[in-house]
């Protein structure tokens, strides 16, 4: 992921200022995948036994 800053377009929403008191999810919607595997990805990630550097 790039992260960078540009000029806004004076009619341009920032992204910030159109977030403010809304709920923004931060893991993409994955339809393809079943709850079941949704939820093993998640408990994957927050591992207590595992490597956060992997």
């Amino acid at each position: 992921m790039k992260v960078g800053e540009r000029e806004c377009a004076e009619e341009e929403a920032r992204l910030l200022d159109s977030t403010i008191g809304r709920v923004v999810p931060l893991l993409p919607v994955a339809p393809t995948r079943s709850e079941s595997e949704s939820e093993a990805s998640v408990k994957r990630l927050f591992d207590e036994g595992g490597n956060a550097d992997q």
